[in-house]
């Protein structure tokens, strides 16, 4: 039974010192692939780049990034930086601009948590073609899709995937998107091409 304590207020709260609770921060990146000026293009016609991730009960298709916590030093944009050029052979540009706040309830595959996905930036397609999944690292292929081709059933990509990206890409286009903090303080924004 987790230690419970009561505290100014009349409710009861979880001890979370003495009972830590299970749960994850995941952090994904959506990097857009462009060649032509980004006010040229109409919704639905981005190009992302996902990643095929195999873990053990399953493959499937994802934002490139990981978890976050490994290294709690580490803030979550750190780690959405060090986790692409682990998974794909190249530092990519990850800002601390939050496109999306994604709350994971309970699974059978997972602990609840949140994945936040962060605004990777726009690389050409030249520097697209660079990006290699690197072995040992989960991710097994990189696939550049159109953001109007999410659903194909050939693709298997999930329908909370699917959603997460849509919305994330949604926010990217329309400027609605809110800073990483630590403490309150917004971050750094990077420098292209850092």
């Amino acid at each position: 039974m987790p230690a419970l304590r009561y505290d100014s207020e009349p409710r009861l709260t979880r001890d979370f010192e003495a009972d830590p609770a299970e749960h994850f921060v995941g952090v994904l990146a959506l990097i857009e692939v462009q060649d032509e000026p980004a006010h040229s293009q109409q919704a639905g016609n981005e190009v992302f780049v996902l990643v095929r991730e195999y873990t053990p009960s399953q493959i499937r298709w994802n934002l490139p990034g990981g978890a976050w916590g490994q290294d709690t030093s580490e803030t979550p944009v750190d780690t959405a930086r060090r986790l692409l050029k682990a998974t794909l052979g190249r530092a990519l540009s990850v800002s601390p601009r939050v496109l999306l706040t994604d709350w994971v309830p309970n699974a059978a595959s997972c602990p609840p948590g949140i994945v936040v996905v962060l605004d990777g930036g726009v690389i050409t397609s030249r520097e697209a073609a660079l990006l290699r999944p690197i072995v040992g690292t989960g991710a097994e292929e990189v696939r550049f899709v159109l953001l109007s081709e999410l659903g194909d059933p050939e693709l298997g990509i999930d329908a909370h995937t699917r959603r997460r990206i849509e919305i994330a890409a949604a926010a990217r286009r329309d400027g609605r998107w809110t800073s990483m903090t630590t403490l309150g303080v917004p971050a750094a924004q990077p420098v292209h091409g850092a």
